[in-house]
């Protein structure tokens, strides 16, 4: 990776949120309740105005394997993203207040907006648990832009393999550029960022992730951004859906993330986790996984 550049660490991959996938192709396939599950529910009220972190724990009973194969979001009115993670160090049992943009004891499996499809692992392929009877933490970004109270429920249900035997596991590769400056009334602002980064990457879906402002996300290869087009779509901070796409990307390979935002505040903006400031990151879900990665540009 070139030195502009600080490895990602579990921190950055809150902001990915972002991974709902379909691996395949039907986003709208309904629960069998004889596939091996569990649901993590996260239920709060918020004032008018009101922002804050909640964070909602449980174990996975021992029974289930450490093999995920399909995650499943609801997404409660309210909700900015969901932040699902396994631990690594224990956090309060049930619900908790968790102002922070995440943890190095969490380890990401799933980052995600308002709209974003379940999370179908390919088949053979799945997210693995650290141990048995693992714990799980469902954090909720939340904020209430309406002028009344609001009491409503998000949701993530969990579907675990038979057995772990046999299978591949898969993870996320992710970009993020916290360089993000905004003069107040501008248009189409252009932020980009490279990274090389130094492993093969057999990439099966592609995320990107802004806020409110965002209007373009772009990712390339070559030598200057747009050389080869690898991912290109507009914006739409309601929707923000996994694109499935097959590709091959080589650790030697440069890769460009390019944003572009709009500004019609009076005031200027920045890089920030509020929904009110703004973001240009994007991720990549690959197999065979071997550890959590990826670049930022601070």
């Amino acid at each position: 990776m070139k030195p502009a550049h600080a490895p990602i660490s579990a921190a950055f991959l809150f902001l990915l949120l972002g991974a709902g996938c379909d691996g395949t192709g039907d986003s709208a396939m309904p629960p069998d309740d004889s596939t091996p599950h569990l649901d993590v529910h996260g239920e709060y009220t918020l004032q008018p105005g009101e922002e804050k972190y909640l964070c909602y724990t449980l174990n996975v009973p021992a029974s289930l394997s450490q093999a995920i194969t399909r995650l499943v979001p609801t997404y409660g009115k309210g909700t900015h993203h969901i932040l699902f993670s396994q631990t690594i160090a224990p956090e309060p049992a049930g619900m908790s207040e968790c102002k922070v943009l995440s943890k190095e004891t969490w380890l990401p499996l799933y980052a995600a907006g308002q709209g974003t499809s379940p999370v179908n692992l390919p088949p053979g392929t799945a997210l693995r648990l650290v141990q048995p009877e693992q714990q799980l933490v469902l954090q909720l970004h939340l904020q209430n832009a309406s002028p009344a109270p609001l009491t409503a429920k998000s949701t993530m249900r969990v579907e675990f393999a038979q057995s772990a035997k046999g299978l591949t596991w898969a993870g996320i590769f992710g970009f993020d550029n916290h360089q993000i400056h905004l003069p107040p009334h501008s248009q189409a602002v252009t932020s980009t960022m490279s990274c090389v980064p130094g492993k093969d990457l057999g990439v099966f879906a592609v995320l990107g992730h802004m806020h409110k402002h965002g209007r373009h996300l772009e990712l390339s290869r070559g030598t200057m951004p747009g050389q080869e087009i690898l991912f290109d779509e507009d914006w739409n901070f309601d929707e923000q859906p996994l694109t499935m796409k097959t590709m091959q990307i080589s650790k030697t390979d440069q890769i460009f993330l390019r944003c572009q935002h709009d500004n019609n505040t009076d005031l200027p903006i920045a890089y920030g986790e509020s929904s009110d400031t703004e973001m240009c990151a994007a991720v990549l879900y690959y197999a065979p996984f071997d550890s959590l990665d990826g670049c930022t540009q601070q």
